[in-house]
């Protein structure tokens, strides 16, 4: 696990740059739970470039709870949606349920490291299933990273306004990129 530098520094990098768009993020945003929202990316991020950084078998227990409590926002966030949608938002519950999402492979992503304990050799997910499942979400990582780039950069200029903004897509793209690498460095 994490024992390739180029992996490593890829890692911590996308992770980096993803803390500092959700930092950006944080300031622009008009309302508390934006703010939060973005706060729960780069908490996310950050949890997780600290794995990549080795922290895992020693600050497991904090990162565990970072990781845990932006879950249980985001779940709180799609739950209060769904019970009272907004009216004329037309997003609903999908990007809480998309960030809950990223909180728990962080989460699995920590477990994993932790239990590494930073050999390759010892690891008890190195069973084909596993291995299996981690290369294949990376796969679909990649491919939301792509998809937030892609959907929010291609549009023609005359096409209306942007969906997502572009410090947004950003952050998401980031985000994703580094879970992708992080889940194909635990497999």
């Amino acid at each position: 696990m994490f024992r390739s530098t180029l992996l490593v520094t890829a890692l911590v990098l996308a992770l980096t740059a993803a803390v500092l768009c959700s930092v950006a993020g944080i300031l622009r945003a008009k309302t508390v739970a934006g703010k939060a929202d973005a706060g729960g990316s780069a908490l996310v991020a950050a949890a997780v470039a600290a794995v990549g950084l080795g922290w895992a078998p020693s600050g497991q227990l904090p990162l565990a709870a970072v990781l845990g409590a932006v879950f249980l926002w985001f779940v709180g966030r799609m739950v209060f949606q769904l019970a009272t949608p907004s009216p004329g938002s037309g997003d609903g519950a999908a990007p809480a349920v998309y960030h809950a999402v990223l909180a728990g492979l962080g989460g699995w992503v920590l477990f994993e490291a932790a239990r590494n304990a930073g050999s390759g050799t010892g690891h008890p997910g190195h069973e084909l299933g596993v291995l299996l499942v981690d290369l294949l979400v990376a796969i679909v990582m990649v491919f939301a990273s792509a998809g937030w780039l892609l959907a929010t950069f291609t549009l023609r200029a005359d096409s209306g306004p942007r969906p997502v903004p572009g410090l947004t897509a950003a952050r998401e793209a980031l985000v994703a990129a580094g879970l992708a690498l992080a889940l194909f460095a635990v497999s």
